[in-house]
C-alpha cells in the first residue's frame, strides 16, 4: 500500500508538473496555427490585392498609351491641318500680290491727268472754269478719261497683305484719285469750283508716306505731288516682293503704315463730302 501512495504520490506531482507544460505548449500550438492561418489568408489578400493593382496598372498603361495615340493624332492632325491653311494661305497671298500690282497698272490710265494737273495753273483755270473757251480746252485736254468705276480695284485683297503694302497701294491710288477729281470738277464748268477743291489730302498723304520729301513738298507744293508717285510705286513694288519672300516688316514701318492709312481715310472720308456737295450743286 505504501508503494501504491508513493505512486500516486508521484503521479500527482508528475501531473502538476506536466498538465502547465502541456497546456502551455497547446496553447503555443493553437496560437501558432491561429497566426499561420491569418497569416495565410493576409497573404492571399495581399495577393489579390496586388494582382488587382497589376491588372490596375496594366490597365491605366494602355489607357494612357491610348490617349498618347490620341494626341499623337490629333497633334499631327492639327500640324496637318495648320500646314494646309498655311500652304493655301500662301498661294492666296500670291495671288492678292498679283493682283494688286495689276491694280496698280490699270490706275496708271490716270496719271496722264495726274500730270496734267501737275502742270495746270489750277487757281487760274478754275477761275475760268465756267468760260465756254476754257471748257473746249479742258475738253480737249480731257479726251475719253476713263471712268473709276471701270478701274480694277484690289480692295478684296487687303487681308492678304501687309499693312505696309496696302498703305502704299491706298497712298498710290489715293492720290491718283484726288488728282483726277480736280480735274473732273474743272471740266464740271461750275462757278467757282475751288470751293470743291482740296488738294492739302494728297499733301498729307504724301507728307506721311515720303516723310523724308516734306521739304520738297512743301517747297513745290501740289505741283510736285505728281513727281512722288514714282517713289511710292517703288515702296509698293519692294514691299510686294518681300511678301513673297517672306519677310517680315519691321515694327517701325508697320507703325508708320498705319499712320499712313489713317491719314488716307480722313483724306477720304472729307473727299466724299466734298464730292456729294459738288454733286448737289
Amino acid at each position: 500500500m505504501d508503494w501504491m501512495n508513493s505512486a500516486l504520490g508521484w503521479i500527482s506531482i508528475g501531473l502538476s508538473i506536466l498538465w502547465p507544460l502541456a497546456l502551455l505548449l497547446g496553447r503555443n500550438w493553437i496560437k501558432a496555427r491561429i497566426e499561420s492561418s491569418v497569416r495565410h489568408g493576409f497573404e492571399l489578400k495581399i495577393e489579390a490585392v496586388r494582382s488587382e493593382l497589376r491588372a490596375n496598372e496594366e490597365k491605366i498603361r494602355s489607357q494612357l498609351r491610348e490617349k498618347e495615340q490620341e494626341i499623337s493624332t490629333l497633334r499631327q492632325t492639327v500640324l496637318n491641318g495648320t500646314a494646309n491653311r498655311q500652304s493655301l494661305f500662301d498661294k492666296r497671298r500670291f495671288e492678292a500680290v498679283e493682283k494688286v500690282w495689276a491694280s496698280v497698272n490699270d490706275y496708271s490710265k490716270l496719271l496722264w491727268v495726274s500730270s496734267t494737273i501737275a502742270i495746270m495753273k489750277v487757281e487760274a483755270v478754275a477761275a475760268e472754269a465756267s468760260d465756254p473757251k476754257m471748257q473746249r480746252v479742258l475738253a480737249a485736254m480731257g479726251q475719253n478719261p476713263p471712268d473709276l468705276k471701270d478701274l480694277q480695284d484690289a480692295k478684296n485683297e487687303r487681308p492678304f497683305l501687309s499693312e505696309t503694302a496696302w498703305a502704299y497701294y491706298s497712298a498710290y491710288t489715293s492720290i491718283l484719285v484726288g488728282n483726277y477729281t480736280v480735274f473732273k470738277i474743272l471740266q464740271t464748268g461750275v462757278s467757282d469750283p475751288l470751293r470743291f477743291i482740296n488738294r492739302d489730302g494728297n499733301k498729307e498723304i504724301l507728307k506721311a508716306a515720303l516723310p523724308h520729301q516734306v521739304g520738297y513738298i512743301e517747297k513745290y507744293g501740289a505741283q510736285g505731288y505728281h513727281h512722288l508717285l514714282g517713289e511710292i510705286q517703288s515702296l509698293l513694288l519692294a514691299e510686294l516682293i518681300n511678301m513673297l519672300n517672306g519677310k517680315e516688316t519691321d515694327r517701325e514701318r508697320v507703325e508708320n503704315a498705319r499712320g499712313l492709312l489713317k491719314v488716307i481715310q480722313r483724306t477720304e472720308d472729307e473727299r466724299g463730302q466734298t464730292e456729294h456737295v459738288a454733286a448737289a450743286v
